[in-house]
């Protein structure tokens, strides 16, 4: 995948393309909405919704139209890596796992019979 970084404008092709190229690569569980729209001050936005009979999140990202090729990009890349880290801690994998362990241990550090 190519893009002239430097153009201002994505064109919906490169979005479009940009788009199934991450959910392939790295895909979630989760609802994941993505849209691009006129964002005052910001490159995106994220919102996570939670609904008790669905196991995982329903996400909304909102990528700013305004901003260049490569912040465009890099929001999206950007909130991706949060929202796959997010379903990682709501799994309790990886580093949730880890933090959680030392939280144990010290716990039973100070708490724990001696």
């Amino acid at each position: 995948m190519h893009f002239r970084f430097w153009d201002y404008n994505m064109t919906t092709h490169q979005w479009r393309k940009l788009t199934r190229w991450i959910r392939k690569v790295f895909p979630v569980a989760s609802r994941v909405i993505l849209k691009r729209r006129k964002i005052k001050k910001n490159c995106a936005v994220r919102t996570v919704h939670s609904i008790p009979s669905y196991p995982y999140a329903i996400f909304r990202l909102y990528i700013n139209s305004n901003a260049t090729v490569i912040e465009q990009t890099d929001a999206l890349l950007h909130e991706w890596a949060h929202i796959l880290s997010e379903e990682e801690t709501h799994s309790h994998a990886g580093n949730w796992g880890i933090l959680h362990g030392k939280i144990i241990e010290e716990w039973g550090n100070i708490f724990g019979s001696k």
